[in-house]
């Protein structure tokens, strides 16, 4: 990873206290992401940002003192996306075989609705997991905790191992997997073949 800079702040200046703050920050951060999507980096300026969001570069000040702060933010936005993704999908699906709840979780982690593969790349590329750690730590908590409960309840997962060994090793192997391919081969996220592999890899090691 080769972040633009190491910056001293990533961090919000500050947390929006009215409604009107809270409106114009997730302007801005939605306008950060959609920049990303259109043009990468070679378009991104905090003066593009604020033009984009329909706000005044002081407003965006106000909030996000630079951009690695901004991309953290955006970084943040996307973790929060994937827990809500998935805790909503193990909780619609636990009827259904495990084949087809991995194939659902493989999907969450390649499609668009996370972000598009050109803000993923970005994002992987500038932002150190130390920007974002405040919030990709009780991320992880939350969803492996989900995902040893699930494991740990159903019929069809092998029981040579425990739940938490089994959820360690499965979504990790997993992440891991799909975050060289947003580094490395952004355009693989729409491989079908690279779906069925991951599914087979994980339904592999999990099965009964």
């Amino acid at each position: 990873m080769c972040p633009m800079s190491s910056p001293r702040r990533v961090r919000p200046r500050k947390q929006p206290k009215t409604k009107a703050g809270e409106t114009i920050a997730d302007a801005v951060i939605t306008a950060t992401e959609q920049i990303l999507a259109d043009t990468g980096l070679d378009g991104f300026s905090t003066n593009r940002v604020a033009e984009r969001a329909g706000v005044s570069v002081g407003s965006l000040y106000q909030y996000f003192p630079n951009k690695e702060a901004l991309l953290a933010e955006v970084a943040k936005r996307l973790e929060r996306r994937a827990e809500r993704l998935i805790l909503e999908l193990l909780e619609r699906t636990r009827e259904e075989p495990l084949e087809s709840v991995i194939e659902g979780v493989v999907d969450v982690l390649l499609g668009d609705g996370l972000s598009q593969r050109r803000v993923r790349h970005v994002l992987r590329y500038e932002v150190p997991s130390s920007w974002i750690q405040d919030t990709s730590e009780p991320v992880d908590r939350e969803i492996q905790a989900a995902v040893v409960a699930e494991l740990g309840r159903r019929n069809d997962v092998r029981s040579d191992a425990s739940p938490e060994m089994l959820t360690w090793i499965s979504t990790y192997a997993l992440e891991l997997l799909v975050e060289q391919v947003v580094l490395n081969q952004p355009a693989l996220l729409e491989s079908a073949e690279l779906r069925r592999e991951l599914v087979r890899l994980v339904h592999g090691y999990l099965k009964k």
